[in-house]
């Protein structure tokens, strides 16, 4: 089965918004940071076991948020965090991804928050362009925040 994901692009950054009631933003330290990081996705994006895992695996050292050209988000919601994404640039192209929110804190505008934050970042590292794969519940986000859809990714999901 291919699941079939909207590729979107973002030609420039994208402008501020108020914070959400409540509502603070950081720069992921990588060291202290990527046990809340880790938590927010995989409670908060990853769905199904081979997901979960992926997470798991993908953000069990600080090493995955510590890269030069990589910088993760996250926003907390009355110092509890609730909201989480990241950027890599690569060769002047900035891809967004683990964008995730935990279901608890949904609908007050953080995953908003996190991706304009790492869409921006992507920029201030020097990215031309920033990509990323809008899911069904995004797509109507990432549009209003100026993302564009350019395409269709189809990736292929193991049955069952």
């Amino acid at each position: 089965m291919a699941a079939k994901l909207p590729a979107m692009v973002c030609r420039s950054p994208i402008s501020d918004q108020p914070l959400p009631a409540g509502a603070s933003l950081r720069r992921a330290e990588p060291s202290t940071d990527i046990g809340a990081f880790r938590t927010v996705i995989r409670e908060g994006f990853a769905s199904g076991h081979d997901e979960i895992a992926a997470v798991e695996t993908v953000f069990s050292l600080p090493a995955a948020l510590d890269a030069p050209d990589t910088v993760a988000v996250i926003a907390s919601i009355d110092g509890h965090d609730a909201a989480a994404a990241m950027v890599d640039v690569i060769e002047g192209m900035g891809y967004v991804g683990w964008v995730g929110t935990l279901p608890a804190f949904r609908r007050r505008g953080l995953g908003e928050l996190v991706s304009r934050a790492a869409t921006n970042a992507a920029f201030e590292l020097g990215a031309d362009i920033v990509a990323l794969e809008a899911s069904a519940m995004g797509l109507p986000l990432y549009t209003k925040m100026g993302y564009e859809t350019v395409g269709i990714d189809r990736i292929w999901l193991p049955p069952g």
